[in-house]
């Protein structure tokens, strides 16, 4: 069965897609029976989150397909897996998609649009998958700092919860250019997270956040980490330099291990 009109949408867990295009749908033979592929592609797409919210992205193209292994009512919701793809999309406001980062997070986006491709699998264990985003004037923060500059992240999702108790980004890695009115040359900052895993991280149900962080990269402002210096020990860190962190952060204090 295809079914094609010029407005379509969709409703996946708290999220909304709607614009121009066509949904195929056919049953197929699996193990346990009867079971269905639907895909759905849309044309001028928008993506939101919530009621009433400003578009998490806007798509020339957004292609949603749906693997349900079995048609029986209580195990459908189950076996359902998503798969959520765009080749090229506009991100209209990055703080719109930074709401989902940590306040822990070494990047929180805080302002600025960006172009953008991705692919996300939702299923019952939960979500998966990788998104890029690069911009100019993309209004950033660093820990503490906020800066202004072009942006290139590639951020990985290894595995979110879908009841938001676990986030890991590890992998996940960015490159941050910025104007400095005392360097005739751009400051450059470079940074991969090996790990980056969040237990709850928004402190739902009264849960104390923690944050397991091991970079590696190259600062040009390193004062940015003066946050995660022992207040005891009255030092700061300024110039540029190599960055190897190895952080647990219990709450917004990193633990006696870090480094």
């Amino acid at each position: 069965m295809t079914v094609e009109a010029s407005a379509l949408e969709t409703r996946f867990l708290d999220f909304h897609a709607e614009g121009r295009g066509r949904l195929a749908a056919r049953l197929v033979e699996a193990a346990n029976g009867p079971a269905a592929e639907l895909q759905l592609e849309l044309e001028q797409a928008r993506l939101t989150q919530g009621e009433n919210t400003p578009p998490l992205l806007v798509a020339p193209s957004l292609n949603l397909t749906a693997e349900i292994d079995t048609l029986t009512r209580e195990h459908a919701a189950r076996s359902a897996i998503l798969r959520l793809t765009w080749p090229e999309a506009a991100v209209p406001d990055v703080a719109v998609l930074g709401r989902h980062l940590p306040d822990s997070s070494p990047l929180r986006l805080l302002g600025g649009s960006a172009a953008s491709q991705g692919q996300l699998t939702f299923d019952a264990s939960g979500i998966r998958g990788e998104v890029t985003l690069t911009g100019q004037d993309i209004r950033t923060g660093l820990l503490d700092t906020e800066v202004l500059g072009t942006l290139s992240l590639e951020l990985l999702l290894p595995h979110a919860s879908l009841d938001g108790s676990l986030l890991d980004l590890s992998g996940s890695r960015f490159t941050l250019e910025m104007d400095d009115a005392d360097e005739a040359q751009r400051l450059t900052t470079r940074l991969l997270a090996r790990q980056a895993r969040f237990t709850h991280p928004f402190g739902g149900d009264g849960q104390v956040p923690r944050t397991q962080l091991v970079l590696d990269g190259s600062v040009d402002r390193l004062g940015f980490l003066d946050r995660l210096l022992p207040r005891a020990h009255g030092l700061t860190l300024r110039g540029a330099g190599q960055l190897q962190a190895d952080l647990d952060l219990i709450g917004h204090e990193p633990s006696p291990a870090a480094r």
